[in-house]
């Protein structure tokens, strides 16, 4: 036969004890709210965690935004350059075949 164990329900269980160690009860009551304290806190820093990691992917993101416009740029960049100096390289031959038939017309003067 194993023995049967009662637990009693905890308004009497606080009641009995307030009556025979009341130091017991207020220590409970102190570590109790100490835990509840420390649960509250973690679960705040959770949310900050939380937060700066959701910050920290959206300042990622836009990093990566303004690189790709950078690069976008740049790559326009580069192509009007480009054609920036096909539009010098015929105007220096345009140049240089104007001043050989200036000194051409000197030359026979």
């Amino acid at each position: 036969m194993s023995p049967t164990i009662e637990i009693p329900d905890t308004a009497s269980a606080l009641r009995s004890l307030s009556d025979k160690a009341p130091h017991w009860l207020a220590l409970l009551l102190v570590v109790g709210g100490f835990l509840a304290y420390l649960y509250k806190h973690d679960q705040m820093m959770l949310e900050q965690t939380r937060t700066g990691d959701l910050v920290a992917m959206q300042r990622i993101n836009e990093c990566h935004s303004v690189q790709e416009r950078g690069h976008d740029v740049m790559e326009k960049l580069a192509g009007a350059l480009s054609g920036q100096t096909i539009a010098l390289e015929s105007l220096k031959s345009a140049v240089a075949h104007l001043d050989s038939r200036l000194n051409d017309r000197q030359s026979r003067q």
